[in-house]
């Protein structure tokens, strides 16, 4: 990382007043008062030491890095809020234990988050009377009343709040365990931090470290995977009449993405690292690599599941942002292919009773078993048994086994004809309805339908660890996809919106890739899409 960016920050008047009985400080009558300075560097957990394994750290780009206002939030030592005086507070509710400050770009540095330093609070509180820990939040909109240490902490933002803010992004207090139990949320406040002059607070000041709500992923494709002669995966798969089939990647998006995350992050001092695989606490550095997620409520809090094969339209190397997900509805990257031969001409192929057959010759299958039994009147007012031409397909539905098979119905040529039904060798026939033959039609065994189209989901792994799916904050989650087996879920109708993705029944198929984290922390996940 580059050297730490340092910019001053305005100087903020803070005044911290007495309270009366029902105000939760404690604080009974009227003391005497002193006025007292508490110095505040606020800054990343990301740290040029800091080198993980798994991928090492990530500075950031200057608008992930982005800082535009400072909450500072008082508690005492119990969580309760130890409240500001309204005169001190211009704009704010009157009792709140909080205090907004500004960020402004000093000179030629960018506001960022590797430091943010010089930052000196100037309270007036009663002798002896000191608020004893404090939680950090930037680039927020709260403008509320005093709020507890515990509602602060359950405070729940959407994407828009975390990640699409004009702010800048969203972030807070990162959390960890303090020895083998004890449980760190907001930064604690000692006496020594507190002094009589603002040249001794800065000689001491309260360090506050920082991650971003969101989590970022970025998917991107080893070139030294293609195949040589066609620049795009070989699939290893043939088509019925012998030809290769190559899988060119088109786009990408992130699924299963949940709407609302916890202002800060929740986590439970008694998980194991053995039984998660990786050391998810990391004291030293003041944050941790595991979360607890917000439950999903189907009401205010959802998963956006949603897709068509149109909207992955993410390229290569392009980053989006997601919310911290770690319950059993894993986030997962969805990925569009085109299915192609090696004079890159679209393949389109079918699936029926486990026969593999061109996309077209499901027609033929389908008229061959028919063609006994239903007849239609020509033009030469003849009988004639149903053609495959007059055969059309339509997708079976939107969710499940239905979203990636087709049914079969007349097209709208043949469904012009007057239709007849026979049983027993054309010696009798009954006259059939449209709505009758297509109602038949539509009860066949549909088929796997790729119309040159597929797609491929994988669940992200949390620190390439494949036994632990899940996105955390301040991870960003680099895909490497190096190799593309088999021919994934088929799509018919691009435009379709599939309800969620589904691996299809009787597939080999997967994704071969490599998944990096960094921090932000980043994980590379190497994939082979399936």
């Amino acid at each position: 990382m580059k050297a730490k960016k340092f910019f001053a920050m305005m100087m903020a008047g803070v005044l911290l007043a007495s309270c009366n009985n029902n105000e939760p400080n404690g604080n009974e009558g009227v003391g005497e008062l002193e006025t007292s300075y508490i110095a505040v560097s606020v800054n990343s957990v990301f740290d040029p030491a800091m080198r993980a394994d798994d991928g090492g750290y990530d500075e950031g780009n200057t608008s992930e890095q982005k800082v535009s206002t400072a909450h500072f939030f008082f508690f005492d030592a119990s969580g309760n809020p130890f409240t500001l005086n309204q005169e001190s507070l211009v704009g704010n509710n009157d009792k709140a234990n909080y205090v907004i400050k500004d960020i402004t770009d000093a000179g030629n540095n960018m506001p960022n988050v590797e430091t943010i330093t010089n930052v000196v609070l100037t309270i007036q509180n009663l002798k002896g009377e000191y608020p004893t820990q404090m939680l950090v939040v930037l680039n927020w909109d709260y403008t509320g009343s005093a709020i507890s240490l515990t509602n602060l902490r359950n405070e729940l933002v959407n994407y828009a709040a975390a990640v699409e803010n004009t702010k800048g992004f969203l972030m807070s207090n990162s959390a960890y365990v303090k020895g083998t139990s004890t449980i760190i949320t907001a930064t604690p406040i000692t006496i020594d931090n507190i002094a009589s002059s603002e040249a001794a607070a800065q000689a001491a000041p309260v360090e506050v470290y920082v991650e971003r709500v969101a989590a970022k992923v970025t998917v991107k494709e080893d070139q030294n995977e293609y195949d040589s002669t066609t620049g795009n995966f070989d699939t290893g798969v043939t088509t019925p009449d012998g030809k290769k089939i190559y899988a060119r990647i088109v786009g990408w998006d992130l699924n299963t993405t949940i709407s609302h995350s916890y202002l800060v992050k929740e986590i439970d001092a008694t998980w194991q690292n053995g039984t998660l695989g990786f050391t998810w606490n990391d004291e030293p550095y003041y944050r941790s690599y595991w979360a607890k997620s917000v439950a999903a409520d189907g009401a205010t809090v959802k998963y956006d599941t949603d897709f068509s094969y149109n909207s992955l339209t993410n390229i290569a190397n392009r980053t989006v942002y997601c919310l911290e997900n770690t319950d059993t509805e894993y986030t997962k990257i969805v990925v569009a292919a085109k299915l192609m031969d090696e004079l890159q001409h679209d393949v389109k192929v079918a699936r029926l009773y486990s026969e593999m057959y061109l996309l077209d010759d499901i027609k033929t299958v389908i008229a061959n078993a028919l063609k006994e039994h239903y007849y239609y009147t020509g033009t030469d007012g003849n009988k004639h048994s149903i053609e495959p031409t007059q055969i059309d397909f339509i997708t079976a539905g939107n969710s499940g086994k239905d979203s990636y098979t087709v049914n079969y119905k007349l097209t709208d040529e043949a469904a012009a004809c007057q239709w007849h039904y026979t049983n027993d060798a054309c010696s009798t026939f009954v006259d059939k309805t449209v709505d009758e033959v297509n109602e038949y039609l539509g009860s066949l065994e549909g088929a796997q339908a790729w119309n040159g189209m597929a797609y491929y989901a994988l669940d992200i792994e949390h620190l390439g660890t494949k036994e632990i799916k899940g996105v955390v904050r301040n991870h960003s989650y680099v895909i490497t996809v190096e190799g593309i087996s088999g021919l994934g879920t088929p799509v018919y109708d691009p435009n379709l919106v599939v309800t969620e993705p589904v691996d299809p029944v009787e597939t080999t198929s997967f994704v071969s890739a490599r998944i990096n984290v960094l921090s932000w922390k980043i994980v590379n996940q190497n994939v082979t899409l399936e």
